[in-house]
């Protein structure tokens, strides 16, 4: 009897243990929090339901600045707070009532996802018993910022002497400043992050009034309406202020951008870019790229150029790239002058259409039929026509077709290298 007794203790024990396994029980909160730590890029933490309806306070801590994602996934009711780790701010807070199962399928979940300070934090879960059981998981990417804190004003302002700057505009810092000491002969330049490098949009492009630069009596004079390629100053000796703030309506965020300072006089490219870029052609078509170079006054402006798939697009040494078949490139352009300044970027060659709504018509002598082009993707709007045998029809240059006397005559139609046949049978 006693043996029995022990035998099943122990598969009671065993499937207590195989039912909490991958899950954490609530714990209540009265009067004292006693917090859970959540931690960072895990799998999801399952909590079961509990007799009452209980208040989990989740312990989170930040090691740096960045984004922050708490997903909830719950199965009835669950309402859901996020504050600091002294109580004296919330940054979130919502009820959460929709079908666990609904929201499974479709993998919308509760969630908050913003731009946090490095910090200890709360997360508070409410569930309403007894089908409060509910996941939970917190997501975090490091910003990596490379701000220096405190720069919150025009005194705070961090030094910049050029590079790839990387800050953080979070729920708790809403603006940054920066300073640049501009010499006599020199020239400020300021672009998005690893422009040049590949598609142009690796780095952010700020709207209107998130980045704004001031003189030194701190008055603005430059606030564009997105920054979305190179700008140069040619300023007086000074210092200068950049500014990186929270826009209107707009969300926390981690942001970065280039800056340097170029000498006007030397007498090498010091930097260059490509202004307007044409990352998307049609085969059969050609377009000149022409590098910028700084300082201005530069005269080595000559370039090497180079495809990397010249199947794909082949680019001369004036800069001229011409789409040969669908595909992907990379356009590249190295300084004669200075060959350690190589700038690229990646080129989509598309595919073009010429279709007719009829290629095969026919006609009485003396009558008139017009080609009507059907579909005309990537081609020249302009069309050539010509007839193999004007003296059975004739084609116009608008694709007006004329009935000369009996036969069978073919129109050729021609645009970007594409070239389609339309059959005119002429009969009395």
């Amino acid at each position: 009897m006693k043996k029995q007794k022990y035998i099943k203790r122990i598969i009671i024990t065993l499937l207590i243990i195989c039912f909490t396994a991958g899950s954490v029980t609530p714990i209540k909160a009265d009067n004292a929090i006693v917090p859970i730590s959540l931690e960072l890029n895990k799998d999801w933490l399952n909590v079961p339901a509990t007799q009452e309806q209980t208040t989990s306070y989740y312990k989170i801590v930040l090691p740096k600045a960045g984004r922050l994602k708490v997903e909830v996934r719950p199965n009835y009711k669950v309402e859901c707070s996020f504050m600091k780790e002294d109580l004296s701010k919330v940054y979130f807070k919502t009820t959460y009532s929709k079908d666990y199962y609904k929201y499974l399928d479709s993998g919308e979940y509760d969630k908050l996802d913003a731009v946090f300070e490095a910090g200890t934090y709360y997360y508070t879960v409410a569930g309403a018993s007894p089908n409060g059981e509910y996941a939970i998981k917190a997501s975090f990417q490091p910003a990596n910022n490379t701000e220096v804190e405190p720069n919150q004003t025009f005194e705070q302002a961090m030094k910049l002497t050029g590079g790839t700057v990387t800050g953080v505009i979070s729920e708790d810092d809403e603006v940054d400043f920066y300073s640049v000491e501009v010499g006599k002969n020199q020239t400020f330049v300021v672009m998005p992050a690893n422009y040049n490098k590949g598609d142009n949009s690796q780095g952010s492009s700020f709207s209107y009034g998130t980045f704004v630069i001031y003189d030194s009596n701190h008055q603005e004079i430059y606030k564009p309406y997105m920054l979305l390629k190179p700008v140069s100053f040619n300023w007086e000796e000074g210092t200068y202020y950049i500014k990186v703030a929270k826009g209107n309506g707009s969300s926390p965020s981690i942001y970065n951008f280039d800056c340097m300072l170029i000498d006007k006089g030397s007498d090498k490219v010091q930097y260059t870019y490509f202004d307007n870029l044409h990352q998307y052609m049609y085969m059969n078509s050609s377009v000149t790229v022409k590098p910028v170079v700084l300082p201005e006054l530069q005269v080595n402006n000559k370039f090497l150029w180079k495809s990397s798939n010249t199947k794909v697009a082949t680019v001369s040494q004036a800069g001229k790239v011409t789409g040969i078949k669908p595909g992907v490139t990379v356009i590249t352009a190295t300084s004669k002058d200075n060959p350690a300044l190589s700038i690229y970027y990646n080129l989509t060659v598309q595919s073009i259409s010429l279709t007719f709504e009829k290629y095969n018509v026919s006609l009485k002598t003396g009558k008139k039929y017009t080609i009507k082009p059907k579909m005309l993707i990537g081609a020249s709007k302009r069309i050539t026509y010509s007839s193999a045998n004007s003296k059975v029809a004739t084609v116009s240059k608008t694709g007006v077709v004329t009935a000369k006397k009996t036969g069978t005559v073919k129109i050729k139609a021609q645009a970007n290298g594409l070239t389609k046949y339309i059959t005119i049978k002429v009969t009395k």
